[in-house]
């Protein structure tokens, strides 16, 4: 078991593809400051719209911050400002497929990847968030908040579009031409946005072999599923990130957030895969990544 352990940790400190490794360190209740290994701190203690675990590692290069008496915003991993995050559902948006959604001074939506990197500038009224590859945007639309307060419809939707992981327009198709292009309400189809080398195409076969037991896990029996890889190694990631989606009739490709287990997987160089898992190792808690044929067994029980 201990080596077992062992490797868990040889293998988390590749995760965040940072030099420098912080932490979340709890005050009291939501008051969170940032501290690196040696327990200096780095960023002043200030409150936060999310809860965290004592020692709990960030592994991404944005923070959330929210402090009293400043408006919330995101800075990088040395404090400095990057921009203001786009709030959806009473909260900051939530990183799916790598990336965020952010605004100017005006308001306009751009998106961003988890590095600080900007995909799409600020210059739309309205972004879905990435799902399936690609991005719903609409200009001179609104949320009509006198018809519902809580949850106001998007309306005056005239300009509108979709576009890729490159902000570049996606021209829709009339018919389907792969099968897996995403039907829009008016009846045309945004073009399937994923492509694969035959080493890339393989590592995507070993979990779809395995939809059986995936699904029996993430308790989901029956439903079709797909995994597309979302981010390649680089120099700053050693990984590739890939993402479980599931096919349902009225959502079509759905998808849980980036940090939810059993719906984000990860493999090496040498096409070894993993699945993330927040650990206690040593008083910090660290996103770790278990052996995928280790985490299969989960669903034996």
């Amino acid at each position: 078991m201990k080596k077992f352990i062992l490797f868990f940790v040889f293998v988390s400190t590749f995760l965040s593809g940072q030099a420098k490794k912080l932490f979340f360190k709890v005050e009291k209740d939501t008051i969170i400051s940032i501290v690196d290994e040696n327990g200096n701190i780095l960023i002043k203690p200030f409150s936060s719209y999310y809860s965290y675990t004592n020692n709990e590692e960030i592994t991404d290069g944005i923070i959330y911050i929210s402090e009293r008496n400043e408006p919330p915003h995101y800075v990088n991993r040395e404090g400095k400002f990057l921009f203001t995050p786009y709030f959806y559902d009473n909260g900051p948006d939530y990183p799916n497929e790598y990336s965020i959604r952010f605004t100017d001074k005006e308001g306009k939506v751009g998106i961003a990847d988890l590095s600080g990197k900007i995909l799409i500038p600020a210059k739309y009224d309205y972004l879905s968030a990435f799902n399936f590859g690609f991005t719903y945007y609409c200009q001179g639309c609104y949320f009509d908040r006198e018809k519902d307060p809580e949850h106001p419809p998007l309306v005056n939707i005239k300009n509108y579009g979709y576009l890729d992981r490159n902000g570049k327009e996606i021209k829709l198709n009339h018919k389907r031409i792969h099968r897996k292009d995403t039907q829009e309400e008016n009846g045309k189809f945004v073009p399937y946005q994923f492509s694969y080398t035959d080493f890339e195409k393989n590592i995507l076969k070993k979990l779809e072999k395995n939809t059986a037991k995936i699904n029996k896990i993430n308790l989901s029996e029956g439903l079709p599923l797909t995994f597309e890889i979302i981010r390649r190694p680089d120099s700053d990631n050693p990984y590739y990130f890939i993402k479980m989606y599931r096919f349902q009739k009225d959502a079509d490709f759905s998808t849980d957030n980036d940090n939810a287990e059993g719906f984000n997987f990860y493999a090496d160089k040498k096409g070894n895969l993993f699945v993330n898992h927040l650990e206690n190792i040593k008083d910090h808690y660290q996103n770790i990544l278990i052996p995928f044929e280790e985490w299969l067994k989960l669903s034996d029980y």
